[in-house]
C-alpha cells in the first residue's frame, strides 16, 4: 500500500528536528507512576482504556517520519488495541496526520493477514479527513479502499460524496450515491445538497437535478436557501434562463420564501445573461418582500450595470447601498474601477479608488493591479498613490 502523502508541509517541519526520538516500544513503557491515567493533560479521552491512553501519548510523542518504525516495533499490541478509540483520540487531540498514518499502517497489516478493517474505523477515518477539509488526501485514500466491501452509514457516504465533489470526481460521486441507495440507506438533506452541487458543477445535468428535487419532495424533505440557490445557479451555468425563472416561481408557489442568497443567485443568472430588466425586477421583488440586501447583492447589480455600460448607475448604486447600510467590498470597487479603466475614465477610477480606501475597504491585489494596469496604459503611473 502506498502512502497518501499527508500534509507535506507539516511533515517536513517535523522531519527537520535535529535529534528525532528513536521509536520506543510500548512494552517497555512505565505503566505506573505520575502518568497513571495516560492522558494528554486535560483529563479527557475517558473512552480509552489505560493501555490505550499510554499508546496515545507514545504516538503523539513520535515525529511523523518515525511513526511507521514505532508502529512496527509495537505491532502486536497495536493490532490488539481498540483501533477505533485510538483513532478517535488522535483526531480529538488535533493529530489527524498521525491518525491517518496509523490507519494506513493498520490497513496494510490487516490486509497482509487477509483481515478486513472494521466498518466503523473506515467511517471514522473518512469523517476525520472530511472535518479537516483534506479532500485530496481522502480521495487518494478512497482509491485504495474497496468501498463495496464495507457497510457504511449515511454520514460517511455523504462525506465521501463531498470529497468527490471537491476533487472533481463527479462520476464517482454519482456511482457512490446510487450504491448507497441500493443498500437501502435513505439520503439526508445534506446528502441531497452535496449531490445537487455535484450535478451543478458537472453541467448538462438539468434532468438529473429535477430528478433529485422530485426525490426530495417524495421523501418529505423541505428546500432551504442552499438547495434553491444551487438549483438556480445550475440553471445559470447552463444558460437555462427560462428554467431558472420557472423553478423560482414553482418554489414560491409551494410556499418557499426566498432569502438573500436565493435572490442573489437569480440576480447573477440574469445579470450575466445581460437581461437587465429581469435583474431589476428581481431587485424590486426583493425590496417589496423586505429581504435585506448584502454585499453580494451589490456586487451582482454593479456587475450587471457595467456590463451594459451604465457606469454612472453602477457608481450611484454603490452610494445607495452604503446609505442603506450595505458596505461594498473589494470586489464591488474593483469591478467599477476595471469598468472605468476600460471606458477610458481614469479620473473617475482614481476617485473611486480613493473613496474605497476612505471607506476603510482595504484594496486587494486585484484592485491595485486594475489601477496600475489602467494608468500604465496611459503612461500615468506617477498618478498612482498607494
Amino acid at each position: 500500500m502506498t502512502s497518501w502523502h499527508i500534509s507535506v508541509d507539516s511533515s517536513q517541519n517535523l522531519n527537520r528536528q535535529a535529534h528525532p526520538k528513536k521509536p520506543s516500544s510500548v512494552s517497555v513503557l512505565q505503566l505506573n507512576g505520575s502518568k497513571e491515567e495516560g492522558q494528554l493533560g486535560d483529563g479527557s479521552f475517558e473512552f480509552l482504556l489505560r493501555k490505550g491512553k499510554f499508546m496515545l501519548d507514545s504516538i503523539v510523542e513520535q515525529p511523523l517520519h518515525s511513526l511507521n518504525d514505532f508502529f512496527d516495533s509495537n505491532k502486536l499490541m497495536l493490532l490488539e488495541a481498540d483501533i477505533f478509540s485510538l483513532l478517535k483520540a488522535l483526531a480529538h487531540s488535533g493529530n489527524w496526520e498521525r491518525a491517518l498514518l496509523f490507519f494506513e499502517w493498520v490497513v496494510l497489516n490487516l490486509k497482509s493477514s487477509n483481515v478486513k478493517i472494521d466498518n466503523q474505523v473506515v467511517e471514522l477515518m473518512v469523517r476525520i479527513l472530511g472535518r479537516e477539509s483534506q479532500h485530496s488526501i481522502a480521495s487518494k485514500l478512497l482509491n485504495v479502499i474497496p468501498l463495496e466491501d464495507y457497510s457504511l452509514d449515511v454520514r460517511a457516504y455523504t462525506t465521501i460524496l463531498h470529497v468527490y465533489s471537491h476533487t472533481g470526481k463527479y462520476k464517482r460521486a454519482i456511482s457512490v450515491f446510487e450504491r448507497m441507495k441500493e443498500t437501502g440507506l435513505s439520503p439526508t438533506l445534506v446528502t441531497y445538497k452535496v449531490m445537487l452541487d455535484v450535478y451543478g458543477k458537472m453541467g448538462r445535468s438539468w434532468d438529473k437535478i429535477l430528478g433529485l428535487l422530485d426525490e426530495m419532495r417524495s421523501n418529505g424533505l423541505k428546500f432551504d436557501e442552499f438547495i434553491c440557490s444551487t438549483v438556480i445557479s445550475a440553471c445559470g451555468r447552463e444558460g437555462l434562463l427560462n428554467e431558472a425563472k420557472e423553478s423560482f416561481a414553482k418554489l414560491k408557489s409551494q410556499g418557499y420564501v426566498p432569502g438573500t442568497v436565493t435572490y442573489n443567485a437569480m440576480l447573477q443568472v440574469f445579470g450575466k445573461a445581460r437581461i437587465y430588466s429581469e435583474a431589476l425586477s428581481i431587485l424590486k421583488e426583493m425590496e417589496d418582500n423586505n429581504c435585506p440586501a448584502d454585499s453580494v447583492t451589490c456586487n451582482e447589480l454593479v456587475a450587471a450595470y457595467v456590463r451594459a455600460g451604465f457606469y454612472k448607475e453602477g457608481a450611484t448604486l454603490i452610494e445607495t447601498m452604503m446609505c442603506k447600510g450595505v458596505m461594498p467590498n473589494a470586489v464591488t470597487y474593483t469591478t467599477m474601477i476595471n469598468a472605468y479603466g476600460k471606458a477610458g475614465k481614469e479620473d473617475q477610477a482614481l476617485k473611486l479608488f480613493d473613496k474605497m480606501k476612505e471607506s476603510r475597504c482595504v484594496p486587494n491585489v486585484c484592485a491595485y493591479n486594475a489601477v496600475l494596469r489602467m494608468l500604465g496604459k496611459k503612461s500615468r503611473s506617477e498618478d498612482f498613490v498607494t
